[in-house]
């Protein structure tokens, strides 16, 4: 039989107090009347609802505690454009200052008290808006106009601060072509859109995450042509200049649409959002499927800037069954006592 240090190149430890969790993953030790192991605890637990359910909004936010969702619609087909923003303290939400212009399809990043809503329409289908505005934790202020697939813009991919945010893909209407989705991506500097190097691949709806110079990107749509998610069989980082492509990250078995559902960093995060109720992790080199939600989340919101062991995640379609509907997602070690069973 093999044994546990050939397994895992570690003795059984003989120690008489436990070590903290975060310091002994993996490793077993016996205390004199048990064998214990640090294991890691990954979960999707409930939080209190959203005032105002929606889906296809903006988000943004820097920890599970401190996060805002803007805009988005009222239960389809002909649900009202929202304007409202709401906060979340890691408890419940309270009431924010509307946006100026109402919006659906909208994206959103930064934190509670710095965020940019940028791109949507201001009514459903049609009239697109390419304006972004500010938030400060108060009140929102319009900004300059985004510049590369003006005047139309939607379903963006976002991600970074309120003074370094990065915006790829999107949507466009028909009969635009190619596909009725773009490439072009753009960056904001607190101020001003410029464009960036295009996207390999027209793309809308597609996972986000990272800083301006270190974007992971992946799932959505690869053009209407093609608009099965499996054929979006490829992740790309962005390092501020260049892409790379990842690896895949088409692992689970139904589509992921989450555009405002990635949260943490290039090398370590985590996707919602979609007909899945599977989460999807990345850590740098390869995906994983993550835990599970109580609900599929399509075009769900996440705290974007948030570490991907402890975001939030809310709204989304369908209205109102979980475009209300709050989780929140802790992964944190904990002490196990080791049993025959």
């Amino acid at each position: 039989m093999t044994d546990y240090k050939t397994l895992k190149g570690l003795k059984v430890k003989f120690l008489a107090s436990d070590p903290p969790a975060a310091a002994s993953e993996g490793q077993v030790w016996y205390n004199g009347a048990d064998f214990k192991s640090t294991v890691k605890v990954e979960a999707f637990t409930a939080g209190n609802n959203v005032g105002n359910a929606r889906q296809r909004g903006g988000s943004a936010g820097g920890a599970q505690t401190s996060a805002v969702v803007f805009g988005g619609a009222a239960a389809p087909p002909n649900g009202a454009v929202r304007d409202e923003t709401e906060e979340y303290n890691g408890t419940s939400w309270a009431d924010g200052g509307d946006l100026n212009q109402g919006r659906l399809n909208t994206s959103g990043f930064g934190t509670q008290t710095a965020a940019v809503c940028c791109g949507g329409r201001n009514t459903h289908p049609a009239n697109f808006n390419v304006l972004s505005e500010e938030y400060n934790g108060t009140s929102w202020t319009v900004g300059n106009a985004m510049v590369t697939d003006s005047p139309v813009s939607a379903i963006k991919s976002t991600s970074g601060t309120q003074t370094a945010g990065f915006a790829s893909g999107g949507f466009v209407p028909p009969p635009a072509a190619p596909a009725e989705h773009v490439k072009s991506t753009e960056e904001y500097d607190g101020t001003s859109w410029t464009s960036a190097t295009d996207l390999p691949q027209f793309q809308a709806y597609n996972g986000q995450a990272g800083t301006q110079t270190a974007i992971i990107n992946s799932f959505g749509n690869k053009g209407s042509s093609a608009s099965n998610v499996a054929t979006n069989d490829i992740s790309l980082e962005y390092d501020g200049t260049n892409y790379a492509a990842g690896s895949n990250g088409n692992i689970t078995p139904a589509k992921l649409t989450g555009y405002n559902g990635g949260s943490g960093t290039q090398t370590a995060s985590i996707f919602i959002g979609g007909e899945a109720v599977v989460s999807v992790k990345y850590d740098g080199t390869s995906f994983s499927t993550g835990p599970s939600m109580a609900a599929a989340r399509g075009e769900g919101n996440a705290s974007s800037a948030s570490p991907s062991q402890s975001t939030v995640v809310f709204c989304g379609n369908p209205v109102p069954a979980v475009g209300n509907t709050t989780e929140e997602f802790s992964a944190a070690e904990t002490v196990k006592t080791i049993t025959d069973s």
